[in-house]
């Protein structure tokens, strides 16, 4: 197992179970109210139980990059026009993203925009001896049509700190995924990144520095009513969560085309 890994297992590890203390969180796609998340299943299981579904999650989101097929290509960097208050909020969210991940380094930056937006941020800081220290954030409110913000940031002081994980969902619809595609391809910095897609997972490069790269999962019910971190019920089936991380491996895959 590399160090990357090692660091990735470990950042895992502590996000787990500092989620499982949380009591209450927006686990609405509204921003008007704070919901209490009810998770007597969750909350019930012993910490290593839950440990191990994260890593288990983690490993398939891992497993589908490889099954895809590698390629590169330029990205037809279109402008997006919301159609609804809910994609205002989805663009909204990514075109920040967009300026937040090029100052990588500035966990302030992302708390100051949640204050903008009264999301009422929440930041916990928590350290161990492999990775050092790892501030971890979310909101207690959400933008329409979006919800559970979550972001990870390393680092022992201001001048070793970086983003290691950030993350926010869509709400489930017909066309949410391609929508969510849309917004991300108008956004981010993603013009001649490999990409690899299976099924309802896409991944691409993102950044010139090759050191993370995003990706958009429409998620089934199935694979969310486990999660450790979050509360989920049927309804949420086809919810889209778009996610900033950390490379953890390096593919061999190569192509010469780009396909949705």
């Amino acid at each position: 197992m590399n160090k990357k890994t090692i660091i990735a297992v470990v950042v895992i590890l502590g996000s787990t179970a500092f989620f499982l203390s949380k009591k209450e969180d927006s686990s609405s796609y509204n921003n008007e109210e704070i919901h209490h998340n009810k998770m007597p299943n969750k909350l019930n299981k012993s910490k290593d139980q839950s440990r191990a579904e994260a890593i288990e999650k983690n490993k398939q989101h891992k497993e589908a990059e490889k099954l895809s097929p590698g390629m590169t290509g330029e990205i037809n960097k279109t402008q997006f026009k919301p159609q609804n208050k809910e994609e205002i909020s989805l663009h909204q969210f990514n075109e920040q993203l967009a300026v937040i991940y090029e100052n990588k380094d500035d966990p302030d930056q992302l708390i100051e925009y949640f204050k903008s937006e009264s999301l009422a941020p929440e930041m916990s800081v928590e350290s161990n001896e492999y990775t050092g220290t790892m501030k971890m954030i979310r909101t207690a409110k959400s933008l329409p049509g979006t919800r559970y913000y979550h972001a990870q940031y390393m680092g022992d002081d201001p001048d070793n700190t970086f983003l290691q994980h950030i993350s926010f969902e869509f709400k489930p619809g017909d066309n949410s995924m391609q929508r969510a595609i849309e917004s991300a391809e108008s956004s981010y910095a993603l013009s001649n990144k490999r990409i690899f897609r299976n099924g309802d997972f896409i991944t691409y490069d993102i950044g010139d520095e090759g050191t993370h790269e995003l990706s958009i999962e429409k998620a089934s019910y199935e694979s969310l009513k486990d999660d450790p971190f979050n509360a989920y019920t049927q309804k949420d089936d086809g919810t889209v969560i778009t996610r900033i991380e950390m490379k953890v491996h390096d593919s061999n895959s190569e192509g010469d085309g780009h396909v949705h």
